[in-house]
């Protein structure tokens, strides 16, 4: 099982299509928002989203600038983990979605 992250045009679109920009496995996933230590559902309402493993997520271009600010807050809580990884990828992500005007969206594979 694996969280899709897709960079698309439409943050309404079904399902999105072709492969994922990037892929949380569950273990880097509770690394990062379970195991880091930091109560991430009272401290960033954008990260907070993220918490479902399980749930379809969408980030709409306007939010991705609050969701890149919350995600370099957190990176330095999270040392050298699996965590940290996965989220720093995440981040380049919505770095290039914020930059072409576009969404993002997780889905669950």
């Amino acid at each position: 099982m694996a969280l899709d992250v897709h960079i698309v045009v439409d943050p309404k679109c079904a399902l999105p299509h072709g492969w994922p920009a990037f892929q949380f496995d569950e273990a880097a996933h509770a690394s990062a928002f379970y195991y880091s230590g930091i109560n991430i559902y009272s401290r960033y309402s954008m990260l907070r989203r993220m918490l479902d493993f399980y749930a379809e997520v969408v980030y709409p271009y306007h939010d991705l600038e609050s969701l890149i600010a919350e995600i370099d807050d957190l990176l330095p809580h999270l040392g050298h983990t699996a965590g940290a990884t996965a989220l720093k990828e995440f981040r380049n992500v919505c770095l290039e979605a914020f930059r072409t005007g576009r969404s993002i969206l997780l889905y669950p594979d």
